[in-house]
């Protein structure tokens, strides 16, 4: 049982040995993923799930909830643009 429940951390074990902390709680929020995680909404929680992967997800998912994506004006790549979107939008 042991080695299963290695398996399922496999993350935080990599994260551990790679910076020599130990992980924190990070909530439904996926350590390396963004976004892909629990968001409040005025109704309840919507939970938006962009895996990796696809070069333009992140501008494709913009244009579909209606959001100009501006990462190119800011200067930063569309990752970066999008882990700074999503940190405000959790703060809500």
């Amino acid at each position: 049982m042991l080695d299963c429940q290695i398996a399922i951390l496999e993350n935080a074990f990599v994260r551990y040995f790679a910076t020599g902390e130990a992980p924190k709680p990070i909530g439904t929020r996926h350590p390396l993923t963004t976004p892909f995680q629990a968001f409040p909404t005025k109704d309840g929680w919507i939970v938006i799930a962009i895996a990796p992967g696809v070069e333009n997800q992140w501008e494709l998912f913009c244009v579909k909830i209606g959001r100009r994506t501006s990462s190119t004006i800011l200067g930063l790549t569309p990752r970066a643009y999008a882990r700074s979107t999503t940190l405000t939008w959790s703060r809500c």
